[in-house]
């Protein structure tokens, strides 16, 4: 989409091309959702049901959000 890696693709655009990604093969997807697009565990939870409706079979989330340059996620 020609964004830089880290979660600079808004999320809405993110799950449109997922969604279009899933609908064009025949084979399961697995999206790199960056760090989930939310710093709370509902914000995440919500992107991952969001792309489970757009024909996702995985996700891979990073533990940091690279875009606002902030070190990792504390454990907790």
């Amino acid at each position: 989409l020609g964004y830089p890696d880290g979660e600079f693709v808004p999320r809405a655009e993110m799950l449109a091309a997922i969604r279009r990604i899933a609908a064009a093969v025949g084979v399961p997807v697995s999206a790199d959702i960056e760090a989930g697009y939310g710093l709370e565990p509902e914000a995440v939870a919500a992107t991952v049901r969001d792309l489970i409706a757009a024909g996702v079979a995985g996700a891979n989330i990073q533990d940091r959000r690279m875009a606002s340059g902030d070190a990792l996620f504390d454990f907790g």
